[in-house]
């Protein structure tokens, strides 16, 4: 509101119902000169750098408290804004505003559209202080590094993150996949088709070219199968596949074509690993590799093939699309289980002993420990931090699942 004192204001508001608190940050200036209107500057060096007069009058607010603001009734129109340099208007949330600005006494009115200018102000000085003070914990737009320990209402195995950042949970107690967001939580992505009774075992989740995804579902050697979530969302399962096949790993190769991992158990509990090539269509099951014995992990990095062979300790590569000169680049791992890359060309794997492991080369090193049983990994490239499934395997003391969020350097 005016000031007939005419101050020149910087780093803070003064006149006779608006009273000065918290100093406000260097690059912003505010001026009561100019017959009354109220003068916005920025630089207090250069004080005719980006100014804006805002001449009254001034629709009204209502101050009742730090956490809500009530307009009247009655809203004037936005009056005019000259520049003398380019406008620079952001949304910022109120408290923010409170918490810079807190007005002295009892209710008090200002000038609603002053209110919503200096708003814009503010945020264009660069307040990311309080910014960073008006909520805990990561916001929308932000991104966890951790170290993070999220709670799921399910069950988490495979993990996978989407172009725009979103990653993907299969919940194996759920039947479902979930979405988590910085900021938002967890929330469901889609609905899969009905498992059999003894549980669908979700396995890990492929991402396919075209948008799909693909989750193999273990079926605990009687009701084996292959779901495919279309990008609409909706789920079907693949036919004509073996039931008998406890399927866990998937992944895509460059020229399209789908690989899935996994096993089946003889009479005398011997576990007869393999990789096949899936037909989506028509659910023909293409062998490419034999003799292996649980192999849980399967990733795809260029015309790479990775396995992660869980019984065996021990993790493969062969060449794409051949496959005939398969080697193995690390031994000695206790119980990996699903694979993802990681930086610098490296993999990651959880482990049922609570363990994540980062393999370069033919050589691994602990990256992470700690948790109850690490499944399924996830490296986010743009935030350098790893996402991991951490199953509780014994819920019959309280069910603990959780989604835990790790940073990676180098």
């Amino acid at each position: 509101e005016p000031n007939n004192k005419k101050p020149n204001v910087r780093h803070g508001i003064t006149d006779a119902r608006i009273k000065r608190t918290e100093p406000m940050p260097a690059t912003t200036m505010l001026s009561t000169r100019a017959r009354g209107r109220i003068v916005c500057g920025a630089t207090p060096n250069k004080p005719n750098n980006a100014r804006y007069a805002v001449p009254p009058p001034w629709p009204l607010v209502e101050y009742s408290s730090a956490a809500a603001v009530t307009h009247t009734s009655s809203q004037p129109t936005w009056p005019s804004m000259t520049s003398r340099s380019r406008a620079v208007s952001m949304a910022m949330p109120a408290s923010c505003i409170v918490g810079t600005a807190v007005l002295v006494g009892e209710m008090r009115r200002i000038r609603h559209d002053f209110f919503l200018f200096f708003v814009s102000i503010l945020t264009a000085a660069g307040l990311a202080g309080c910014l960073e003070t008006a909520a805990e914990g990561a916001q929308p737009g932000t991104a966890d590094r951790g170290p993070t320990s999220i709670p799921l209402d399910g069950d988490p195995n495979g993990l996978r993150l989407l172009p725009d950042g979103t990653l993907l949970i299969a919940d194996d107690n759920n039947n479902r996949v979930l979405a988590y967001v910085d900021g938002d939580g967890t929330s469901l992505y889609a609905e899969l088709p009905t498992a059999a009774a003894n549980g669908p075992g979700l396995g890990d989740i492929a991402l396919l070219n075209d948008g799909r995804l693909v989750m193999p579902r273990f079926g605990f050697g009687t009701a084996g199968d292959v779901v495919v979530v279309e990008a609409d969302k909706t789920s079907r399962v693949v036919p004509n596949l073996d039931a008998t096949r406890r399927r866990l790993g998937a992944a895509q190769g460059l020229d399209g074509t789908v690989y899935i991992s996994g096993f089946t158990v003889t009479g005398d509990g011997v576990k007869l690993g393999s990789v096949w090539r899936l037909d989506l269509d028509t659910g023909t099951e293409t062998s490419v590799i034999d003799g292996l014995k649980k192999p849980v992990g399967l990733l795809v990095v260029g015309d790479a093939l990775y396995i992660a062979d869980q019984e065996r300790k021990e993790i493969s590569r062969g060449t794409l699309p051949a496959l005939n000169d398969i080697v193995v680049i690390a031994t000695g791992l206790p119980s990996a289980d699903l694979l993802s890359a990681g930086p610098a060309g490296s993999l990651f794997t959880g482990s049922k002993d609570g363990d994540v492991y980062r393999i370069d080369g033919d050589r691994f090193e602990l990256a992470f420990d700690g948790l109850q049983e690490a499944r399924g990994t996830a490296y986010d490239a743009d935030n350098t931090r790893l996402f991991v499934a951490d199953h509780d395997g014994e819920e019959t003391d309280g069910v603990t699942h959780a989604l835990r969020i790790f940073p990676v350097d180098g």
